[in-house]
């Protein structure tokens, strides 16, 4: 996306943007006060309207007059003149002073009690930290004692105070659907930094009413709120979670959110005061899964009968497959499967379970991960155990994608994208909106069922033609449900072509239903070979099973898909090739400097299997110290190719195997660099000899390449040219796998003939 430049008034622009999208869309919910606000700044002159958003947009509302400084705005004083008749600012006072000073910075703290000095009674030090010296500027400020008003006026006076405060933040919130404090979002969408879409079917208002809209933006205020726990007596918290449980549910699928993440910050303070009945009773007034799933907990230890009840009514409604599951599983495991619903989705056979009298202590998520295959991968590919098991099992025939939740919510995306984007149905409140209101409660479901459930009823061929069509209609359209790649049609078809349809369908009609609840979970890895499709959900050392991973198992399975789990153990593997490389440039820094040499050794099994060099034409001049520490001349490389004209053959070089270098991130990151000029990706593990070395050899005196080859014996032709430093650390390498392999004692000294690196290869 190209960068672009902000106009003078950009600010200004885009608060008259807002503004008037709020009173078209908004007036409904807006009190008397609110919509004054936006005709009285409508009818401010452009410039004293601009310096007012100028303050809008700063942090907090108390500001120093010195500070209102900006190029576009000339006679800042008269502009602030008008504003203070127009009632927009007024000058400060001492009342305004506590959270004047909050604002304020720690060099601004100690003017304060410069200013202040002939009323300060309390010893205080320049050097001290700057919350000590808030503490005492505060004292200073709260102070019950007229004679300190004239010092604290003579103070307050250099600073005006925003009006208009509760107005704004719910405009700002009614925009953007969460508290913002300025317009920053606008600003990025003009610089091309974030991506905004106008949809065909225009825009509605979030809230049907204005009782929605302020309880709404009250809990938004309170989830603020609870970030600073901290400063929350325990028995605020008891009378705040108390209101809270009173209310009423939202009716909006915003409102929800907000409620849900009051529940939880307050919840969760609730535990640590150990409020527990409380906490519980607040957990058990939402319906989000996680909510519910600590509330049967809670009760389970204050009051098993609550527990069994709150269980039993999960059973009959239950609001989520999530809390579904995990109600099935807590049952069986604490209480016995003897009173499990006879009309369960999932049976007590399917899912393992047995009473709890049987003996069962393990819930169905280990069992499932314990009865997984066993894969064993390199080491180095710890960071990235899907992508290492995907290079493992790929062949010729076999199609293998770590996919994860990407294909199931592009094919979402593009077998609905015109209910979602493109019906009178669809509910989006602004340009920064990619996703239609409704989808979490089941109302855009609803909406819509007729064209929907005509949708679902396409054959293979329509479902795979009404795919493609989309998506070359709408290729890199904003949207939050899948990002677009070029194999992303490829990918789709076979998936299509090969997906039982009936389980299909089931599948993408539970997205439809209740998005949240079905966008995630689902397994790591396609597979396409001549055994048909199937999915693997992979997990490493120390990964566990998550609730809503098992939830996706059990539905793909239950709607025709293949699918297991495959767990991954960590070894150094003797047949692992590793690709081990070396590059010279034009300078240390990536984002400047430029390839004019690449030199790679394939290594496998201690043995070279390969080599791979070339200068590069870096397109511009070697600098001196360069050519006298390499010794590669501009006239070297005048005929060389550029990087473009290497690059697939070296990409081909490189293959799947684990990437090597001396001080890795130097060489990677060129080469990295290098292709992201051409706007390709390159991703590949990553081992650095350096560092390897420093880990099994410490105490050396340096770990430069040529130290170390000079250590152990390493021959080295030629220094700082890529092929001979590849190979001399092709050599390190060896004696580190060796390490490696025969599990060594790193910290053995030299002359232990035990130790790998005492036979210098």
């Amino acid at each position: 996306m190209l960068k672009r430049d902000l106009a003078p008034f950009y600010y200004y622009d885009h608060y008259r943007e807002m503004l008037l999208f709020i009173r078209q869309h908004y007036t409904h919910v807006l009190r008397q006060s609110d919509v004054d606000f936006i005709d009285r700044f409508m009818a401010l002159p452009r410039d004293p309207a601009a310096l007012f958003v100028r303050v809008c947009n700063r942090k907090g509302c108390h500001f120093r007059l010195s500070k209102l400084r900006y190029e576009e705005l000339e006679d800042i004083e008269s502009l602030l003149a008008l504003l203070l008749s127009e009632g927009f600012v007024t000058k400060a006072g001492p009342h305004d002073l506590p959270r004047l000073l909050l604002t304020l910075t720690r060099d601004e703290l100690v003017e304060f009690l410069d200013s202040v000095s002939t009323i300060t009674s309390a010893p205080w030090k320049r050097s001290w930290p700057k919350q000590r010296l808030l503490t005492i500027a505060l004292e200073q400020a709260t102070a019950d004692d007229e004679t300190r008003i004239p010092a604290l006026q003579s103070y307050s006076c250099e600073f005006i105070v925003q009006q208009f405060e509760e107005t704004i933040a719910f405009i700002l919130f009614l925009y953007f659907g969460r508290l913002e404090d300025n317009l920053g979002r606008f600003a990025m969408r003009d610089l091309g930094l974030l991506r905004t879409s106008s949809f065909e079917a225009g825009y509605t208002a979030r809230f049907d009413t204005a009782a929605d809209a302020w309880y709404s933006f009250e809990l938004a205020q309170l989830a603020q709120q609870l970030k600073g726990l901290a400063s929350m007596t325990p028995a605020e918290s008891a009378a705040t979670a108390t209101w809270l449980i009173a209310q009423p549910q939202p009716l909006t699928e915003l409102g929800t959110t907000l409620y849900d993440k009051c529940v939880f910050r307050l919840a969760a303070r609730l535990e640590t005061t150990d409020q527990l009945t409380l906490a519980a009773e607040l957990y058990q007034s939402s319906e989000h899964a996680t909510a519910t799933e600590k509330a049967i907990r809670l009760w389970h230890r204050l009051d098993e009968q609550r527990a069994r009840d709150l269980i039993s009514r999960i059973f009959e409604t239950p609001t989520s497959d999530d809390a579904y599951l995990f109600a099935l599983d807590f049952q069986a495991r604490k209480y016995g499967n003897e009173l499990l619903p006879t009309d369960a989705r999932y049976t007590a056979d399917q899912l393992g379970l047995q009473s709890a009298n049987g003996g069962k202590r393990t819930s169905i998520l280990t069992d499932m991960l314990r009865a997984a295959g066993v894969s064993r991968l390199d080491e180095a590919f710890r960071h990235e155990p899907e992508a290492a098991l995907a290079r493992q099992w790929r062949k010729p025939g076999r199609l293998v994608v770590h996919t994860e939740n990407r294909i199931w919510r592009s094919l979402f995306a593009l077998t609905f994208w015109p209910q979602l984007y493109e019906s009178e149905a669809s509910r989006f409140s602004s340009d920064f909106q990619h996703q239609p209101a409704g989808l979490s409660d089941g109302s855009f479901y609803h909406a819509q069922r007729e064209r929907i459930e005509a949708v679902l009823a396409f054959d293979r061929e329509q479902l795979k033609t009404h795919v493609l069509k989309t998506l070359s209609r709408c290729y890199g359209r904003p949207n939050s449900f899948t990002g677009w790649t070029s194999s992303m049609a490829e990918q789709l078809c076979r998936f299509v072509e090969l997906a039982p349809m009936a389980g299909l369908r089931a599948i993408l009609r539970d997205m439809v239903r209740q998005y949240d609840g079905c966008k995630s979970g689902y397994p790591d890895l396609m597979i396409i070979d001549s055994d048909g499709l199937r999915f693997v959900e992979v997990k490493a050392e120390g990964d566990q099973l998550r609730r809503r991973q098992m939830m996706q198992l059990l539905k793909l399975r239950e709607a025709g898909f293949q699918v297991s789990v495959q767990r991954v153990e960590w070894v150094v593997d003797p047949d692992q090739p590793y690709v081990v490389v070396d590059v010279e440039t034009t300078g240390g820094n990536s984002d400047y400097g430029r390839l004019t040499e690449i030199g790679a050794v394939i290594l496998q099994r201690e043995e070279i299997i390969g080599r791979w060099q070339t200068l590069i034409n870096p397109g511009r001049r070697i600098p001196a110290n360069i050519t006298a520490l390499t010794g590669i001349t501009n006239e070297m490389v005048a005929s060389a190719p550029p990087f473009e004209a290497v690059a697939d053959d070296l990409r081909g070089f490189l293959g799947d195997s684990i990437f090597v270098a001396h001080n890795v991130r130097f060489d990677y990151g060129f080469i990295q660099q290098s292709y992201r000029r051409m706007e390709q990706s390159i991703r590949m593990p990553q081992l650095c000899t350096c560092a390897m070395m420093k880990k099994l050899k410490p105490g050396l005196d340096s770990y430069s390449l040529k130290n170390l080859t000079a250590y152990f014996g390493i021959t080295m032709t030629q220094h700082h040219r890529a092929m001979s430093d590849a190979e001399a650390a092709a050599g390190l390498l060896k004696l580190i796998n060796r390490a490696r392999l025969a599990g060594t004692n790193p910290f053995n000294s030299p002359q232990d003939s035990n130790n790998a690196f005492n036979d210098p290869a």
